[in-house]
């Protein structure tokens, strides 16, 4: 696919996690992934991690971010992976069990 430069791309992933650490984990991924320079934090494209559903004691959460693919200078699916191992690797350093 061809952008042009001043077209935002979005990515979406999920994680799961116990229901007793929902609010630590929306607010450590929400944190983790505003700190990278080239998320788009513009009203209606703000990063969203939100809980999802619930089975048992896990809950699930869906994280969508926004991003400029100028500011990247990756391809997009390594802007997700990259992301993503982040979000994995500050869960992992807090201590917090989760599942992708």
């Amino acid at each position: 696919s061809i952008y042009n430069n001043n077209e935002d791309l979005r990515q979406t992933f999920t994680v799961s996690t116990d229901v007793d650490k929902a609010r630590d984990v929306i607010k450590l991924i929400t944190d983790k992934i505003n700190s990278f320079e080239y998320i788009n934090h513009n009203k209606g494209k703000e990063v969203l991690v939100m809980a999802d559903s619930l089975s048992s004691d896990r809950i699930k959460i869906n994280i969508t971010f926004w991003y400029d693919p100028a500011k990247s200078n990756q391809i997009n699916s390594q802007t997700k992976s990259e992301i993503m191992l982040a979000v994995f690797q500050e869960l992992r350093s807090a201590g917090i069990e989760f599942r992708g």
